[in-house]
């Protein structure tokens, strides 16, 4: 028995000296037995002075169960007991995969699910009394106090928790076999799922499947699918019908049951004989057998009768053959078991094989997480993940044509001799260079790449051809998500599996706000630059804030500096051209860094374009590619606004009142025009950091009179005329039109409340009408 449940292990060391167990009444205990315990007890106040992490982060175990038996659902596992076998229980093995041996004292607990519940104390003991360590036969004290250091303790603290105290040191290996003998079914049908729960052992958690329960008298399974294409004769995987218990399948009675297939699958007229069914020899001889399918091909009825009932659990095979007609849908093909006789049972859900049009599948091993801005040339990891191209039905892929391979339009490909084969059963040698990038017109490389079908001809005919492979990648710097690789052509239905994951290399913050124009050295917006994790900016390598190429003509910076505002990363070399801020990194972070750079100086030229200009965030740092690309891979991080040209706007005049103030206060439904309050019917509020107001309101605080207001209910666009102005805003669009102009805004117009909202600052700045805002007060002034 011990060999059986060590499954032939051989121990490196002698068997130890096991201790013998203490019983009230005092028994004598050898020398040998107190110096041990002497040292145990040392060793435990030692323990006690010194906290030891243990739990589930600490975890050293290897947990598994040897075999997953079909049982019926009132099933007691001592019944696998066969004299002095125990080989047949199902047996959980709990392995030290530490390097180091368990502390002595282990405590854990066994949990089994509703429907099934542990055994009577005897049941207990007995189970203790069969649990091995690589070997050696634990002495039990089941009905001692739990607080007894002891070599065994097995109790059930209720009818379905268990819980097991080792005082047993488990060396680096070693072996906890215990056969669950003590398990009685008590009504639970399907998966048995036995839960071991750590606690503050050195164990890990761990779930495992230790029987499958039915109420019925037989159980069918299947193991994996097979995978079929249209045509007749086609094989799915076995079925085995077990019966749930001994001698389930009496010979007194006739046997049988049908067996149905989905629509567009027709039964096989192979399956009218008894080639297609394994009956098992205990039952004897097969009399009456008759297979009959029905009309319309999908039902198989089965009869037949047997000459014995078997003293042990038997198993019927019946080998499913079936045609796939033109009307079949692709998918799994599953086979129910229905109309039993005598004592079969009826089962629903049996997948036999899974219909494709072709059997080729494209797989990947766990995606690489890459940067952005980054190329195979300046990183000679930057390749995915393992990805893989099988035939799962020999033949699959079509001779004389061409499998492509696409990724997303921000990815390119890098050189091509510079993939990977990682394997191939192909006759010739599948190499680097029987890929072909796809070039542009510019010769620069596209995301897609190909490779002829005619070198996945096997070593030999009928075999399956496989190739397993990596790409080398450049990626476009303002990149971020999954790398998607998809394949179709030559037989290979379209496909797409994730082969890596791409960060951003910097994420840039900027607080906009509004400069004027025709204005020196201005004070500007301070850019906040994050590294995304530690180290990813090497040292050398410059970090810049460039002003983007439509803004040059207009803009210089005329003042700023850069500090380290977080993380431990070191720059130098902070500089300033009239487009170019910049900075170069000289040691690289331990811990992810932050980059601020401040006292930023501006000045705009007098023939600006009113509304956002831009700033790219760029340099080597951050972008870097050796190869040559399409113009879909940026050489920068990003685009971003970075304030808003205003006009010098002048005061303005109510109509008939002079020189008036108009405040609105955010959520308040009362304003102030030249200190006289008002009231609206909808208060002010904040979207997108911007004040929105109802149309009307903002009318009238820039002086536009009800008549210079028009709105058109199909295109949800309102229009405001002041003077030689004309402003446009759309329900829904960033965009206004101010004399047909497009200036994008950074939020929209909506309706609120049935009214339409407008935000404040465009109209005002748009219609030119002076605006400020006071945090403080969190208040609109319109002059």
């Amino acid at each position: 028995m011990r060999d059986q449940l060590n499954k032939g292990k051989h121990l490196s060391t002698p068997l130890r000296q096991k201790k013998r167990t203490f019983f009230q009444g005092g028994e004598t205990i050898n020398m040998k037995q107190r110096k041990l315990i002497a040292s145990l007890l040392a060793f435990a106040m030692v323990l006690s002075l010194v906290i030891i992490p243990v739990g589930t982060a600490d975890a050293r175990s290897v947990n598994s169960v040897d075999r997953v038996p079909t049982v019926k659902d009132d099933y007691n596992f001592t019944s696998f007991i066969v004299g002095n076998d125990y080989s047949g229980v199902p047996t959980l093995a709990i392995e030290n995969d530490d390097a180091t041996s368990w502390p002595a004292v282990q405590e854990f607990r066994l949990t089994l699910p509703a429907g099934a519940k542990w055994g009577n104390q005897a049941k207990l003991d007995q189970m203790a009394a069969a649990m091995t360590l690589d070997g050696s036969t634990l002495n039990n004290m089941t009905g001692a106090a739990l607080n007894t250091f002891d070599t065994l303790e097995v109790r059930a603290l209720t009818d379905t928790v268990l819980t097991i105290r080792t005082n047993e040191v488990v060396a680096s290996g070693d072996t906890l076999f215990i056969p669950l003998t003590a398990v009685e079914l008590d009504g639970i049908t399907g998966e048995v799922v036995l839960t071991v729960n750590a606690r503050d052992s050195r164990l890990s958690n761990s779930s495992h499947t230790i029987a499958v329960s039915s109420s019925g008298n037989t159980i069918a399974t299947v193991g994996k699918k097979e995978t079929v294409t249209r045509g007749p004769g086609k094989v799915g995987q076995q079925i085995l019908i077990d019966e749930a218990l001994i001698g389930a399948v009496r010979n007194t009675v006739e046997q049988g049951f049908s067996m149905r297939l989905p629509a567009g699958f027709e039964w096989n007229d192979s399956m009218e004989t008894t080639a297609n069914f394994d009956f098992p020899a205990e039952w004897g001889t097969i009399t009456g057998f008759d297979a009959e399918i029905s009309s319309n091909k999908r039902v198989l009825s089965v009869s037949f009768n047997t000459e014995f009932a078997s003293n042990t659990r038997q198993t019927m095979q019946v080998t499913p053959v079936f045609n796939v007609t033109r009307d079949a849908a692709y998918g799994n093909v599953v086979v129910d078991i229905t109309n039993p006789k005598g004592d079969f049972t009826s089962q629903a859900g049996l997948v036999v094989a899974e219909y494709k049009t072709f059997g080729t599948t494209l797989s990947a091993k766990e995606a690489v997480e890459l940067l952005a801005g980054k190329d195979y040339g300046t990183n000679s990891d930057y390749i995915t993940a393992e990805i893989t191209l099988e035939e799962v039905i020999a033949d699959s892929i079509l001779p004389g044509r061409v499998i492509e391979f696409e990724l997303p339009s921000w990815v390119a490909v890098d050189a091509t001799n510079d993939f990977r084969i990682v394997s191939s059963n192909a006759a010739t040698a599948i190499v680097a260079s029987d890929f072909e990038v796809i070039t542009n017109n510019q010769g620069r490389n596209l995301n897609r790449f190909e490779i002829s079908s005619d070198v996945f001809t096997p070593l030999a005919s009928g075999d399956k051809a496989k190739l397993v492979f990596e790409i080398p990648l450049a990626i476009d710097g303002r990149a971020s998500g999954d790398v998607n690789l998809t394949v179709r052509g030559a037989g290979v239905e379209e496909q797409t599996v994730k082969v890596a994951t791409v960060t951003p290399p910097a994420v840039t913050t900027i607080d906009v706000a509004d400069i004027r124009l025709g204005i020196q050295d201005q004070a500007a917006p301070n850019i906040v630059i994050e590294e995304p994790y530690a180290g990813a900016w090497e040292a050398g390598k410059t970090v810049q804030i460039a002003l983007s190429s439509s803004a040059a003509d207009y803009f210089t910076f005329t003042g700023h500096r850069a500090s380290v505002t977080e993380g431990d990363l070191e720059i130098r070399g902070v500089s300033r051209n009239n487009n170019v801020l910049s900075f170069t990194v000289d040691v690289e972070s331990s811990v992810a860094s932050t980059v601020t750079l401040s006292g930023i100086e501006i000045t705009v030229n007098r023939n600006a374009p009113e509304g956002y200009f831009t700033v790219d965030v760029q340099g080597t740092a951050l972008v870097e590619y050796t190869g040559s690309y399409s113009n879909s891979i940026a050489s920068r991080v990003d685009r971003v606004n970075y304030a808003n040209v205003v006009t010098r706007a002048p005061d303005y005049l109510i109509p008939g009142q002079g020189e008036q103030q108009v405040v609105f206060s955010v959520d308040s439904s009362t304003y102030t025009v030249g200190g006289v309050e008002r009231v609206m019917d909808v208060a002010p509020f904040i979207q997108d950091g911007r004040t929105m107001l109802p149309v009307r309101f903002v009318a009238d605080s820039v002086a536009v009179s009800e008549d210079n207001i028009i709105w058109n209910p199909v295109t949800k666009q309102v229009t405001l005329m002041k003077g030689d102005r004309i402003a446009q805003m759309t329900i829904g669009s960033n965009v206004m039109l101010v004399n047909g102009v497009s200036v994008a805004m950074d939020t929209t117009a909506e309706i609120k409340d049935g009214r339409t909202v407008l935000p404040v600052r465009f109209v005002a700045q748009a219609l030119g009408v002076s605006i400020q805002w006071d945090d403080a007060t969190r208040t609109v002034t319109i002059n």
